[in-house]
């Protein structure tokens, strides 16, 4: 599977649509280890402002010392944006490698469950957890989607 296979397997997904509940998530994370309980995160929300608050506390985390991974929607030029550590988007192959390891889950999830088929937003959202639960030993995450605690 190449880059743009890749990128065609996870927009193909947006044909499920939106479904609530994280379910389908949770037990995709748990056959990948639970790499979300790996990550310290920052969750900004709300209407307005998320983008320029992002840059500002990745900025100043950035500039004492930590690595700040973003989880970002929509991307502006490229699909690689959506997911950036110290502002840097992941490179091709490593959207390659995360697709690689998501994709036969989800397709277990489809089979052994009843939960129905991961949608493209839970894709590429256990993708990230995935690289920044992975990515480094010294762990400050600042993200849009939603705040995982440790039970």
């Amino acid at each position: 599977m190449n880059y743009l296979d890749s990128l065609y397997w996870i927009h193909e997904r947006t044909k499920f649509g939106i479904k609530p509940g994280v379910k389908r998530m949770e037990w995709m994370l748990e056959r990948l280890n639970n790499p979300q309980f790996n990550i310290n995160g920052i969750h900004v929300g709300g209407t307005n402002g998320k983008g320029s608050t992002v840059a500002y506390l990745r900025s100043a985390l950035v500039d004492n010392g930590y690595e700040v991974g973003t989880f970002t929607s929509p991307f502006i030029e490229t699909f690689n944006e959506r997911i950036s550590l110290n502002g840097v988007p992941i490179s091709d192959d490593e959207i390659v490698e995360l697709v690689q390891r998501v994709k036969p889950v989800s397709e277990l999830l489809e089979v052994e469950t009843d939960l129905g088929t991961a949608t493209e937003f839970e894709i590429i959202t256990t993708m990230m957890f995935l690289y920044f639960g992975e990515t480094t030993s010294r762990r400050f995450r600042s993200n849009r989607s939603r705040a995982w605690n440790k039970k």
